[in-house]
């Protein structure tokens, strides 16, 4: 939920927000909202008691909009496909292509996004999932929906995190968290067993896909830090 004045401001601006000092987030850069403008002129954001859209990327403005009414909580973002250089039909084709490709690595990193949910023009539903075990916070279980079938295909994963002291360009340091994910193969007696990936993957909180580990299990490292291990 966009909680205070400084929220909207952040997302209205570049660069000028809270988390920028901080390694461990998302969005610290203050640039990734504005990738929606290549299919939106006129986003719409709805939260708690706000609502209001941006136009030229920058300005905000409530005109002729209802007053915010969403629950505590509660944010909804609408982007209507109004750029003028790609036709809604070409926005749609897109968007609906990259939402088929997300895979259970979108979700093995992250903290605070547990689903992913969309529905496509002709009705059929795709998510994904993480579900992490009650009994072991290691043991993860990422549940993907691919439209079109009937029952999602569950992924298992052994998980694990660790805190750690990185020293930044400036010579301070600051804790970060870094984790690796080893595949899991349940047989039908339900014994459990540790398996090799075939292509490891380097995730910088979403997959990387121009970086390759060469590894046999996903890795998740922070941005402008090195993390060197060898495979042998």
């Amino acid at each position: 939920m966009l909680s205070t004045n400084g929220s909207i401001s952040a997302i209205t601006n570049l660069g000028s927000i809270t988390k920028a000092d901080d390694v461990t987030s998302i969005g610290k850069f203050g640039i990734g909202f504005k990738a929606v403008f290549a299919y939106t002129s006129t986003p719409k954001i709805g939260s708690g008691p706000y609502h209001f859209r941006i136009h030229d990327m920058f300005v905000p403005e409530t005109e002729n909009l209802p007053c915010g009414a969403l629950g505590e909580r509660r944010t909804r973002f609408v982007f209507p496909f109004d750029n003028p250089d790609k036709s809604p039909k070409q926005a749609c084709t897109e968007i609906e292509d990259k939402l088929q490709q997300l895979n259970e690595n979108t979700l093995m990193f992250l903290s605070n996004i547990r689903k992913i949910e969309y529905y496509l023009p002709d009705s059929k539903i795709g998510f994904l999932e993480r579900i992490v075990s009650a009994n072991d916070k290691n043991c993860i279980e990422i549940s993907v929906m691919c439209p079109g079938n009937f029952a999602p295909d569950s992924i298992h994963y052994l998980r694990f995190t660790k805190d750690v002291d990185v020293q930044d360009e400036d010579n301070r340091f600051k804790r970060c968290r870094i984790a690796v994910a080893f595949g899991i193969n349940k047989s039908n007696d339900k014994t459990e067993k540790i398996t090799p990936l075939n292509s490891g993957q380097v995730c910088i909180y979403f997959p990387a896909t121009k970086e390759e580990s060469k590894l046999w299990f996903h890795m998740h490292k922070l941005q402008g830090n090195q993390l060197l291990l060898t495979r042998t």
